[in-house]
């Protein structure tokens, strides 16, 4: 029994690093996959019609969204951020390429179209992604060499 209390700093050490770990590798990997999935997400958006009034640019299918990963040392973050700062504003029509983010992002709607909003197909994508997510930072964090902890 005295060799468990003789280690606890170690263990301690040992959970520490592992959870750190897994974060990292956690908040990575959806980082990676989140771009991926919002691609997919508003390419689906766009197939489920065809524009009648206006010709595409695809401003919004290639600029509103990027990868997004953060770690304050506290608190890890990623997945995929959506904006229109690297949208161009659009010269004809009434919406600028904020309205256009926001409203066909959440809301499945551009112009006169409405449908299945793309932010929903995207968390749908990534909720069916984090078990597989989870399992590969698992694996990171079980990679690493532990004092005491033992996989």
């Amino acid at each position: 029994m005295a060799g468990i209390v003789d280690n606890t700093a170690a263990l301690r050490s040992d959970i520490k690093l592992f959870l750190k770990t897994v974060a990292i590798a956690y908040g990575k990997a959806a980082a990676d996959a989140g771009p991926k999935v919002a691609k997919q997400a508003i390419e689906m958006f766009y197939s489920s019609y065809s524009p009648y009034i206006y010709r595409r640019t695809d401003n919004l299918k290639n600029n509103s969204y990027e990868r997004y990963y953060k770690n304050n040392g506290s608190v890890v973050y990623g997945g995929v951020r959506i904006s229109s700062d690297k949208m161009s504003e659009y010269q004809y029509g009434k919406w600028s390429a904020a309205t256009v983010a926001s409203r066909t992002w959440a809301g499945g709607a551009h112009g006169n179209v409405h449908t299945f909003p793309p932010l929903s197909i995207a968390q749908m994508q990534l909720a069916s992604l984090s078990a597989a997510i989870e399992a590969q930072a698992i694996a990171v964090g079980k990679s690493q060499g532990y004092v005491t902890l033992k996989f």
